[in-house]
């Protein structure tokens, strides 16, 4: 006949499993939690060292190509830098110095999710531009771009071309939804070009043909950095899910 345990010592083993089942607990969340800053952390210092690479892939690009040549450096504001999550990038004009026409470039780097969603069409509209031309692919030699016209809201009424696209692994491209085909990227490199042409258009094509001259050079210093760097981070991801679903089934089993 099985002996009946007092009420007393039904509270004391109660509380014992109260206890273990809390430590238990405890521990998931702990070992969750350490994991998930380990995760941050080294995905952190891979960032930081992409974007010391990048940097350094800039500082590597000549001044002078073709009939082009870097005529001004230019920053870009905190508060942008700060939307952005920008890492590195180069802000410069560059002049022809056949035709004396100047493009405005911009070439950045940071997370997809930020560099994605940000795109011309929102930003100059609300910079006194209004939108002339949606946007339509254009192609130079293997990469895509979003090219898009605006003109400025005052007298002069002066047209703007804008060039814009992102880097996946090898290629510029222009996706049609960004922030589902390039937001998923751990590092997303992004280019926007600029020219102010005349109201005749005489002028306009400069952007075009800059393109032409600068990309080769470009991508020669950034392909290396960019598969490095979404490969590590990859590399990185998949370990700490692989890690997190070990931690959580382990302490199943403990919970079982």
């Amino acid at each position: 006949m099985p002996l009946t345990k007092h009420p007393k010592e039904r509270r004391q083993v109660n509380q014992i499993k109260s206890t273990i089942s809390l430590a238990v607990v405890a521990a998931i969340v702990l070992t969750v939690v350490s994991g998930a800053i380990h995760g941050r952390s080294a995905k952190h210092s891979t960032l930081e060292q992409a974007y010391r690479n990048t940097e350094l892939a800039f500082s590597n690009l000549p001044e002078k190509f073709g009939d082009w040549y870097l005529e001004d450096e230019h920053g870009l504001s905190d508060s942008a830098l700060e939307l952005l999550e920008c890492g590195a990038f180069i802000h410069h004009s560059y002049r022809n110095r056949e035709s004396g026409q100047v493009v405005n470039l911009a070439v950045m780097v940071g997370p997809g999710a930020k560099m994605s969603i940000h795109v011309p069409e929102i930003c100059f509209e609300a910079r006194n531009f209004r939108l002339i031309q949606e946007r339509q692919p254009e192609q130079v030699d293997r990469d895509c771009f979003w090219h898009v016209g605006f003109q400025l809201n005052d007298v002069s009424e002066r047209k703007l071309n804008v060039y814009y696209g992102w880097k996946v692994e090898d290629e510029w491209v222009a996706p049609k939804m960004p922030r589902w085909a390039v937001a998923g990227q751990p590092v997303l490199y992004k280019l926007q070009l600029s020219e102010h042409v005349s109201t005749a258009g005489q002028d306009e094509g400069g952007a075009r043909d800059f393109l032409t001259h600068f990309l080769p050079l470009l991508n020669e210093q950034l392909d290396q950095v960019s598969v490095e760097s979404n490969t590590q981070l990859a590399s990185l991801h998949q370990i700490d899910a692989k890690e997190d679903e070990k931690a959580l089934s382990a302490d199943q089993t403990d919970l079982d």
